[in-house]
């Protein structure tokens, strides 16, 4: 078993509704890229790179609400418990979900699962379930349902928060099946992905 991580982009500042959008173009991309794959114009490699593309943005926005002063770490350990309610992850493994920090990146690392049956079709449906509870949470939030009564912000940014650790657990789980089942070296996508983050200006080397 192994971790992918993926760092903060401590170059932005990005705000809750402008990474929403964004996770909205990701997902579109992922979705043009598997389309490709099934016509036999697209590779594996550039699902992969999208994956990672989604995966990150999904992490910003878990940095965006730390610095709001949530404790995301709360969240993620309500994740571990449902993973390991569902026996997707061993108890002894719980320690292996966190913040983490290497000196020069803030990460949120998340673990290789025990799931079998997992599919690029099942993790794109379960990727588009849980972008549903997020828009579902948002707009009960700001009222835009029609609702008199709006839940309070610390429910909805729970909500909001597991839905996103739903989706970056799918995305970090199919870059292990595509090593697992197409040979893709995670680690070298993920350095390349980085390398891409400092050059587009996202991510600075200097320590964060």
């Amino acid at each position: 078993m192994e971790n992918l991580a993926l760092p903060k982009l401590n170059a932005l500042s990005p705000t809750l509704d402008s990474t929403l959008l964004k996770m909205m173009e990701e997902i579109g991309e992922l979705s043009e890229q598997l389309e490709l794959l099934e016509e036999g114009e697209g590779s594996i490699s550039s699902v992969a790179e999208e994956l990672l593309d989604l995966a990150q943005t999904v992490i910003t926005l878990m940095f965006v609400f730390e610095k709001e002063g949530i404790r995301v770490q709360e969240w993620l350990d309500d994740h571990i418990e449902k993973l390991i309610e569902k026996k997707y992850l061993k108890p002894e493994r719980r320690d292996e979900i966190l913040l983490k920090s290497d000196g020069k990146y803030q990460y949120i690392s998340l673990p290789q699962l025990n799931i079998s049956g997992v599919t690029l079709d099942k993790t794109l449906r379960n990727i588009n379930k849980a972008m549903g509870r997020l828009a579902q949470a948002r707009g009960k939030f700001r009222g835009m349902n029609g609702e008199n009564c709006m839940p309070k912000s610390s429910e909805v940014n729970k909500i909001m928060g597991l839905a996103l650790l739903h989706v970056a657990q799918c995305c970090y789980t199919m870059m292990y099946v595509l090593k697992n089942q197409y040979g893709v070296n995670i680690k070298e996508i993920v350095e390349r992905h980085l390398e891409k983050l400092e050059r587009k200006g996202y991510l600075s080397s200097k320590v964060s």
